[in-house]
C-alpha cells in the first residue's frame, strides 16, 4: 500500500488522470498572444481566467494596470495607464477591464495578437448589471425590480441622469465598453451599422455568453490551442432570477437598442462561423464539456483527500479556480518587485 495520499488519489482516478492533455495535439502552431476586450457582466471573468491561465503557465507577458482596482480605468485605453511599458516585442496578453481602443492597444501589443471579446443578450445583461452593482440601492430607487408592477420607466429615467460608470454599464454598456463612448445620444441607423462593421473588422472573434462552450471551440480553432487550455470553472456565474413582463422586455430593448442590435449581429456571425467549422463541431463541444466535468470531479476528489501538498493536479485545480483579478494582482506584484515600482492602493468604493 502506498503511503503517499497523492499517489493513492491518482490510482483511484485511474485513466481519467490522463485527460489533462488532448488525445491528439493540434497540427498548427499555437498563437500565444490575445487582447480580451473585457465587457462588464458578460462572462468576461471566466474567459479572462482561461486566457490568464494560459499565459501564466507559460510565463508570458501581460499588459498590467497602474491602478489596483482590477481594471485600467473607465476611459479609453492609453499607454500611460500601464504599470510598465512593453519591450520591443510588445505584451502577449491584455485581459483587464478598459474601454476598447484598438489603435493604442495595438501599439503596445505583440504584432501577432488576436483580438477577442464576449457579449451577452441585453435583457439578462441589464438585470445582472443592476443586481451586481446594486444600482437600485445606490440610486435610492424604491420598489421591487423583480415585480411586474415595478416602475421601470422611472428607474431608467433616473439611470439616464447618472454619470457614474455603473449607470453607463446598464445603458448600452456593451457598446460603451467596445468604444462607443458617448452613450447619452442615439446613433443614426447608418452610424450604428458602420460601428458594427468596424467592430467586426477590429475583432478576430466575438464570443456569445449564452453559447459559451460553442464559442470556446471557435476560440480553440482561432488560437490553435488544446482542449486542456480551454477548461474552466465558471466565475461569478449567477442567474438574475427575474422573469420580466413583456412590457419590461420591450422597455429594456428600447433602452439598450444599440446593445440589442450588437447582440443580434454577432449572434448571427457566431453561427455562421460554426457552420463553417466542419462536421466535428458538436463532438468537440461535448468533448470540452466532458473534460470540464471530469476535471471538476478530480479537483473535488483532491479537495476531499488528505493530500495537502503541491503537485501538478493541485496547481492546475488552483489555477482553474483563480479569477482574473487574483491573476492580475499576482502579476502586478511580481513586476513591481522586479522593477522596484510603487503600487497604488485599491479604492474599494464602487459608487
Amino acid at each position: 500500500m502506498s503511503l503517499n495520499p497523492y499517489h493513492s488519489l491518482k490510482q483511484r482516478l485511474g485513466n481519467r488522470w490522463q485527460s489533462h492533455s488532448d488525445v491528439a495535439s493540434p497540427v498548427c502552431p499555437a498563437n500565444s498572444s490575445v487582447v480580451l476586450a473585457k465587457i462588464h457582466k458578460t462572462g468576461g471573468s471566466t474567459l479572462g481566467s482561461i486566457i490568464a491561465r494560459y499565459g501564466f503557465e507559460r510565463n508570458l507577458t501581460f499588459a498590467l494596470p497602474k491602478s489596483d482596482g482590477g481594471k485600467f480605468g473607465d476611459t479609453a485605453f492609453e499607454p500611460n495607464m500601464l504599470l510598465q511599458q512593453p519591450d520591443k516585442n510588445g505584451f502577449d496578453f491584455l485581459i483587464t477591464h478598459v474601454p476598447f481602443n484598438k489603435p493604442e492597444m495595438k501599439g503596445v501589443m505583440n504584432k501577432n495578437a488576436k483580438y477577442v471579446t464576449i457579449i451577452r443578450e441585453p435583457i439578462s445583461h441589464f438585470y445582472s448589471s443592476v443586481k451586481y452593482f446594486q444600482l437600485q440601492e445606490h440610486l435610492g430607487y424604491p420598489g421591487n425590480i423583480s415585480s411586474r408592477a415595478f416602475n421601470l420607466t422611472g428607474f431608467l429615467s433616473q439611470i439616464a441622469r447618472c454619470n457614474h460608470i455603473i449607470c453607463k454599464v446598464t445603458y448600452n454598456g456593451q457598446m460603451f465598453d467596445l468604444g462607443r463612448f458617448d452613450n447619452k445620444t442615439r446613433t443614426s441607423e447608418r452610424g450604428l451599422r458602420d460601428k458594427l462593421e468596424q467592430i467586426k473588422k477590429d475583432f478576430d472573434l466575438v464570443l456569445i455568453q449564452r453559447y459559451f462552450d460553442e464559442s470556446l471551440i471557435l476560440l480553440k480553432k482561432l488560437m490553435c490551442w488544446k482542449f486542456r487550455d480551454l477548461q474552466y470553472f465558471s466565475m461569478k456565474a449567477k442567474s438574475h432570477g427575474y422573469s420580466p413582463s413583456d412590457e419590461h422586455v420591450k422597455l429594456i430593448k428600447k433602452w439598450n437598442f444599440e446593445d440589442y442590435i450588437l447582440f443580434e449581429f454577432f449572434n448571427r456571425t457566431l453561427w455562421e462561423k460554426i457552420a463553417r467549422y466542419g462536421p466535428s463541431f458538436n463532438k468537440d463541444v461535448e468533448h470540452l464539456r466532458e473534460m470540464n466535468a471530469k476535471t471538476a470531479e478530480r479537483c473535488d476528489a483532491l479537495d476531499k483527500s488528505n493530500f495537502k501538498g503541491p503537485g501538478r493536479l493541485r496547481t492546475f485545480c488552483d489555477n482553474l479556480r483563480r479569477d482574473v483579478y487574483p491573476f492580475v494582482q499576482r502579476l502586478r506584484s511580481e513586476v513591481a518587485k522586479k522593477h522596484n515600482l510603487q503600487l497604488t492602493v485599491k479604492n474599494s468604493s464602487v459608487f
